[in-house]
């Protein structure tokens, strides 16, 4: 972020020769992460969208959402503490709901601290920030990252090793990430986007026009508590020795 930030100053002086070299590459490439040259150096916002939420930033919510979920139960087993949990006065439904909810906080924290650190970067390098912007993309980035730690917790309550989770929920978000990328280049497979948790995460509508589109929240929402209910009722009935 630090970066970026300091670094949009100059590029913003050079707007006109930087959207020039930009205009040589393929519509289709550029349609795909997100940028569009009319306001790419416009604001920090615009030049974050493309540059930070198109993809870094979502990848370390997704390695964060994926490594909290697979350790929290699966990371137990593997490592034969789990007895020693369940052995406590504790009902499983309150050791699932207890570590979901202390992932739920870590992702929270993060979501926010990372977002809002532009601000002290953007007072350091004398640059304008609309703060309204960050806190949209915040809030479907949190939205994001919390869908895919559900998913996480609820492969964790289902298998012993913590490295079948996390090649599974990785495997899945690669095919998502693909199916997207490919429908945003070719017209005809349009439709495939739909099937992917990248379309729902639209950074750019959220931190450049403000809007988080209905249908993104009911996705988001609607998987994170389908995936919880299964979670809590799998991690009830299984047996955690096998």
């Amino acid at each position: 972020m630090w970066m970026y930030v300091a670094l949009f100053p100059s590029m913003q002086e050079q707007a006109e020769t930087l959207s020039e070299a930009f205009a040589s590459y393929p519509e289709g490439f550029m349609k795909a992460f997100g940028v569009d040259l009319d306001t790419l150096f416009l604001t920090i916002e615009s030049f974050l969208a493309a540059e930070h939420y198109s993809l870094i930033w979502p990848l370390l919510v997704i390695i964060l959402g994926i490594s909290l979920g697979a350790s929290a139960i699966a990371g137990e087993v593997d490592e034969g503490t789990m007895e020693i949990l369940l052995a406590q006065p504790l009902s499983r439904l309150h050791i699932f709901w207890g570590k979901y909810i202390a992932g739920l906080t870590l992702l929270f924290v993060f979501s926010f601290v990372s977002v809002f650190s532009v601000i002290p970067f953007a007072l350091l390098h004398n640059v304008d920030v609309q703060l309204a912007n960050h806190l949209y993309v915040a809030i479907v980035g949190l939205l994001f990252g919390i869908t895919i730690f559900s998913i996480s917790m609820m492969l964790s309550s289902l298998f012993s090793a913590r490295g079948r989770v996390v090649s599974i929920i990785a495997g899945l978000l690669i095919g998502m990430y693909a199916l997207n990328l490919v429908a945003s280049l070719k017209e005809s497979l349009e439709n495939f986007k739909y099937l992917s948790f990248f379309h729902y995460y639209d950074s750019n509508a959220a931190i450049i026009d403000s809007k988080i589109s209905l249908i993104s929240i009911v996705v988001f929402v609607g998987i994170t508590v389908l995936c919880c209910i299964a979670g809590s009722v799998i991690f009830m009935r299984r047996d955690v020795a096998t």
